[in-house]
């Protein structure tokens, strides 16, 4: 079968270019970006922004008002998804074979089980030409932390060396590694590690600017409430407070939320249900379910930094790291 559009591999990229926007905001949900393509062009791109958001078909879709054409071509780095029966969200195929799209080009297979290929098998039963995977393995590198959730129930682990190699993403909106492409994810910290790290946190982000790069941030004892760069931080980061399951006392879970109804950042979250300790830990920073007692709504994370030196290595375990970076 003839491709419907010269060097799809180039519009991969695109897909990924935009996917990226959605790091820091979907969570334990999946990047994905595309675009429609008519005459090797660009006419209109969609992205999933957010967690429980429309997905980057549906966004395009529903925002292309023009009749689409015979020769168009979508192109997204994501299989689009099918219905399944836990789906709280419309799926894409039907969108796109209710607008009359005839080519899509896509980069990966869902790694989802309830989807897993049933996406492409509706779209060709339905008249549509499928052509892919492209870039495959960059498709797949790029939303590793997804694909780690979805075939082993918990985020994808980064062991970084120092902080000193980490850096927030150009609009603010997640962390990278220095040297290490790719890897959009939220820093996991005990608070005992604050003090060693907080000027260099501080020193990630000028004054006038609030990173929306997550950080998480294991309370046992409340001895980072006693720093005086510890407000700071939390009113220049998105920050989710976890207390620990093994300081179950109520009088700290109070502190926690006493602290955060007095610090200004709108973005800072208290777990009140506290995550078990070991791999059921990670396993529930994956799950968007757990309440916040303040701020907006906890809603996952599929990839986490964590720092060599931290006492979390120990508790998580090093069956749960999936890569060490300088």
């Amino acid at each position: 079968m003839l491709l419907p559009i010269r060097d799809p591999e180039f519009w991969i990229r695109r897909c990924l270019a935009l996917a990226a926007k959605g790091a820091g905001t979907v969570g334990a949900g999946v990047m994905v970006g595309s675009v429609l393509v008519r005459d090797n062009c660009e006419i209109a791109c969609g992205i999933h922004h957010a967690f429980g958001a429309a997905h980057a078909e549906r966004d395009l879709l529903q925002s292309f008002s023009h009749q689409i054409q015979p020769t168009d071509t979508l192109v997204i780095n994501l299989e689009p998804c099918a219905p399944h029966p836990t789906k709280k969200t419309p799926p894409c195929t039907e969108i796109i074979i209710e607008r009359g799209i005839r080519n899509v080009v896509f980069g990966m297979i869902d790694p989802d089980p309830r989807v897993a290929g049933r996406g492409l098998t509706l779209l060709k039963e339905n008249g549509v030409s499928v052509f892919g995977p492209f870039l495959e393995e960059s498709a797949k590198d790029f939303n590793r932390g997804f694909i780690c959730l979805r075939l082993h129930q918990r985020p994808w682990l980064s062991l970084v060396s120092s902080p000193e190699n980490l850096t927030a993403v150009p609009d603010c909106s997640a962390w990278q590694v220095k040297g290490r492409s790719h890897l959009f994810a939220s820093v996991l910290i005990h608070e005992d590690e604050l003090q060693s790290i907080a000027s260099t946190l501080s020193s990630l982000a000028p004054n006038d600017s609030k990173l929306s790069s997550q950080l998480l941030i294991v309370i046992d004892s409340g001895s980072c409430f006693g720093m005086p760069q510890f407000k700071e931080i939390c009113e220049k980061f998105q920050v989710t407070l976890l207390v620990s399951a093994s300081s179950k006392k109520s009088s700290l879970i109070t502190k926690v939320e006493e602290f955060s109804r007095g610090c200004s950042a709108q973005s800072m979250r208290v777990l009140k249900e506290p995550p078990p300790a070991g791999i059921q830990f990670l396993e529930a920073l994956g799950r968007p379910v757990l309440r916040s007692a303040h701020g907006t709504p906890f809603s996952g994370v599929a990839s986490v930094i964590l720092r060599e030196s931290s006492p979390l290595v120990a508790t998580l375990g090093k069956s749960c790291i999936d890569e060490h970076l300088n």
